[in-house]
């Protein structure tokens, strides 16, 4: 629920809906045609989905890489330099 509820709250989500309301707000008071309006909140939608995944790629990187850092502090750690060097090649091979 925390998932969900960070998404239906973040900046992406009310701008789309907001775009979203404006355009049914004009259909119906007769200053868009209904068309118009419906094609607009599949734009808003469409817009909504690719930024949250461009969002979540970016944050899969970010973790991928704090993991690899991760790995390579642990093996690396309190070890004189050559051991540390053939911890890294373990870690690459």
């Amino acid at each position: 629920m925390s998932t969900l509820r960070t998404l239906l709250s973040s900046k992406k989500f009310l701008v789309a809906l907001t775009a979203a309301v404006v355009a049914v707000a004009a259909a119906a008071a007769g200053q868009m045609e209904w068309k118009d309006a419906i094609l607009a909140v599949l734009g808003a939608a469409a817009v909504y989905v690719g930024a949250q995944g461009a969002a979540d790629v970016g944050k899969s990187a970010a973790l991928v890489r704090a993991e690899a850092s991760s790995e390579v502090a642990a093996a690396t750690a309190g070890k004189a330099p050559a051991e540390a060097a053939a911890a890294l090649e373990a870690l690459e091979g």
